[in-house]
């Protein structure tokens, strides 16, 4: 299917590893996005352009399939009007792995998918074609790793798939890679040493249940006490009392050389709350960029960071080990002690951007247009995330059959006999102590009128100056709209009663506007009506957790009304979004709602 492509914008990394054995077969009648979409899926996975082949006639591809060993794994990306004939002939072949249609009429072919389990998609869109490529091979591989672990019996080092967000910073489209490599270093005692995927970079995650005393050091050396010349090693320590950054080297007698360190309570080691703290280390050698930071991985939420000088270049460059140490009173602890509270994750990029918070529609999307410099484009959304975006983005307030639904609301709000002012002052204390404006309105949105269904969402009413708690909804992948007025959101590295005020990210949405989370990313934070006297602001929300399915499902913990204690909350919507509508329209009549 030829047309312009996006691919002229996209800049990615390596990431997706895609076996050995498998070949790409393009069948087209034009080769326009065929060569485009090659090169690009060459730049981004393991794949070399000789693993993929062309043919712009349906004859030339069957023969190329069937005359294939049956060893080989055969992706096919195809038009539908060229792959309809040879369908049958060739879905049940061994060497047929998966087949993708890639074409302009998907409704046609959309029945297919349900008659073929190979055919992974039906698509329109060269980019949720590429996306949809790797997720399924990145699953795959994740799956395969599974069962190796399976039977080697082993826990040492599992994979998991690595989540990638591809983020719009000035028209050029990078990725943000969290880390996705486990690691369990507590085989013996003392410090334990991996080796780092990529020399030069990364980043690492340690997660803790326990507050433990840790040293992490990335060094140039397998031996973390090999005090040769050349040895080389970065050093972070975080202790009770204080958090240290700094480098061994013989410049510094092989000594432990501090560059930035900090004694806040709240940026050494957190103490023992029943929750898992994150503690994190990113680095990169060509930037001779080192930093340390608690909660979700942002340069806006680094705690410490230090710039070696440009000498240390080469040396921070060679940089392959991993080395991790305890506090040395706590080796006599069992080894089901430490797996039991830390988890270690070893990234393969730094983290050197923040990724933003804005989602932008295809629609909207200009690259010369200012607004646009920086965002995550829509379709480059990863699942469940782009099917949650896809749930809310075309919803609408507006009904020719109440066209002063709005105006209804917001006099709602503000009359004492109105049932939306009596709900609010029900719900004053729903976050601990007494406090009017730490309220809002929760709307079950799970069907519409003439009983057309749509995914179960809540819509969510900020009277003026009305505000959430900060609250963390932990793993959940979740899509936010302002469908009237504008919100403020507050975003923090992590949930804690004396979180650092100066690191906290603020953004103001606006109607249309489109916000987004991930597990382990945006998921701290604050909403707020900033018009204080104005009117009203009304947000949609749908949620899916990665620990459970269910959609519409909302639950978080919170820091209640007086900043002193962590809570659990679990959403209970105040009412479903037909009844709320009626009990509206019924209030602009002046009848009574009781």
């Amino acid at each position: 299917m030829a047309g312009d492509s996006v691919f002229d914008l996209i800049r990615l990394r390596k990431a997706t590893r895609v076996p050995l054995n498998t070949v790409f077969l393009w069948l087209d009648t034009c080769s326009t996005d065929f060569e485009k979409f090659k090169d690009q899926f060459c730049a981004e996975t393991s794949t070399m352009s000789y693993n993929w082949q062309f043919y712009d006639t349906k004859e030339k591809g069957y023969e190329f399939i069937k005359q294939a060993d049956a060893q080989q794994n055969i992706v096919v990306i195809s038009s539908g009007r060229l792959f309809a004939d040879i369908l049958n002939g060739l879905h049940d072949l061994r060497q047929l792995h998966s087949i993708y249609i890639y074409c302009n009429k998907k409704d046609k072919y959309e029945p297919w998918k349900d008659n073929y389990h190979k055919i992974c998609g039906i698509f329109d869109d060269p980019v949720q074609l590429f996306d949809q490529m790797c997720y399924n091979l990145d699953e795959e591989a994740r799956r395969s790793q599974q069962n190796i672990d399976i039977t080697n019996r082993t826990k040492s080092k599992v994979r998991t798939t690595a989540v990638k967000i591809h983020c719009l910073v000035k028209n050029e489209i990078k990725s943000y890679y969290q880390p996705s490599i486990s690691w369990c270093p507590w085989q013996a005692s003392g410090c334990t040493t991996t080796s780092l995927p990529i020399k030069g970079q990364g980043t690492i995650e340690v997660w803790q249940y326990k507050s433990i005393p840790f040293e992490l050091r990335i060094s140039n050396k397998l031996d973390p006490n090999d005090n040769a010349a050349n040895s080389y090693a970065i050093v972070l320590k975080v202790n009770v009392d204080k958090a240290q950054l700094g480098l061994v080297n013989a410049q510094c007698e092989h000594t432990l050389r501090v560059l930035d360190d900090t004694q806040e309570s709240h940026e050494v080691l957190q103490a023992d709350d029943s929750s898992w703290h994150c503690y994190w280390l990113t680095f990169y050698g060509e930037y001779r960029m080192i930093q340390y930071g608690i909660g979700e991985i942002r340069p806006r939420f680094k705690i410490l960071e230090v710039h070696p000088h440009e000498c240390d270049k080469i040396s921070i460059n060679n940089i392959s080990y991993l080395h991790m140490k305890v506090n040395n009173d706590l080796n006599n602890k069992p080894t089901e002690y430490f797996k039991d509270n830390f988890r270690i994750f070893i990234g393969t990029e730094p983290v050197i951007f923040d990724p933003p918070l804005l989602v932008i529609s295809p629609i909207e999307f200009s690259p010369t247009h200012p607004a646009n410099i920086k965002g995550v484009l829509a379709p480059l959304l990863r699942n469940p995330c782009r099917n949650l975006y896809v749930e809310v983005i075309d919803f609408s307030l507006n009904a020719e059959s109440f066209p002063n639904f709005i105006e209804t609301v917001e006099q709602s709000i503000r009359n004492p006999t109105g049932w939306c002012y009596k709900k609010l002052k029900e719900k004053d204390n729903h976050f601990g102590k007494s406090k009017v404006e730490a309220s809002y309105l929760c709307i079950a949105l799970d069907q519409l009128e003439n009983d057309k269904p749509i995914c179960p969402c809540l819509i969510k009413i900020w009277p003026p100056g009305h505000h959430s708690p900060v609250h963390n909804h932990g793993d959940a992948y979740g899509i936010i709209r302002v469908l009237h007025g504008k919100i403020l959101i507050k975003f923090f590295p992590f949930l804690s009663v004396n979180v650092r005020q100066d690191s906290l990210i603020e953004q103001l949405f606006v109607e249309n506007q489109v916000t987004w989370m991930i597990p382990k990313l945006n998921q701290t934070y604050q909403m707020k009506n900033p018009d204080m006297d104005v009117s009203c602001c009304i947000t949609i929300h749908c949620h899916q957790h990665e620990t459970d399915d269910t959609i519409f499902c909302e639950r978080f913990d919170f820091i209640t009304n007086d900043g002193h204690r962590i809570e659990h909350y679990d959403c209970l919507p105040d009412t479903n979004y037909l009844t709320f509508k009626n009990m509206m329209l019924m209030e602009s009549k002046g009848e009574s709602t009781a």
